[in-house]
């Protein structure tokens, strides 16, 4: 090999060194030690800001699970009184026993549609907006027999069937949300 040409390879593998290097990546876990205080305080926003009598708490969480909410303090709906509040709640027990839902213009509930007529009994607005409902799974053009419902199946092939009958341990079929009735 001639100067040139070693010279180059060796760029281009210190190129490849630094490419790879660089890929490398830092995680940084954002979930634990935030502090939390239900009401309001300006002074929190300063950097001598004395926040030890505050709990500390991880997330995912909302205040809401430590009782009920105060229509007084959502700023949301105190900054826009004339324009509906709405909220997707994935923890659909959690935004029952708090109130949290019954305090929205339109309680929207992610899936969970088992406990729906609950819901539709502890929230007062009369109706309840089912967003993320169903997600059932399918790969296209694989057609599996027999032909059956299934949760979570799980094939050596990695694939599932075509005819839209499996979906995920925490969703349901589109059909099962046809088939709820008011309670």
């Amino acid at each position: 090999m001639n100067l040139k040409k070693t010279v180059f390879f060796v760029q281009i593998l210190l190129f490849a060194f630094v490419c790879i290097y660089a890929q490398e990546r830092t995680m940084i876990k954002l979930n634990n030690e935030w502090k939390f205080f239900k009401f309001s305080s300006e002074k929190a926003f300063g950097n001598h800001f004395n926040d030890a009598k505050w709990q500390t708490v991880s997330v995912p969480r909302d205040w809401t699970i430590y009782g009920s909410c105060d229509k007084e303090i959502d700023k949301q709906t105190a900054a826009t009184p004339t324009r509906p509040v709405t909220v997707g709640m994935d923890q659909v027990k959690a935004t029952m026993e708090s109130r949290f839902g019954a305090l929205r213009n339109i309680p929207g509930l992610y899936y969970r549609v088992h406990l729906y007529k609950e819901a539709f009994k502890k929230f007062p607005q009369g109706f309840i907006l089912g967003s993320e409902t169903a997600s059932k799974v399918s790969s296209r053009d694989v057609y599996k027999f027999p032909v059956v419902k299934a949760v979570s199946k799980q094939c050596p092939d990695f694939q599932t069937s075509s005819y839209d009958l499996e979906y995920c341990s925490w969703s349901n079929l589109s059909d099962n949300d046809k088939k709820i009735k008011r309670g």
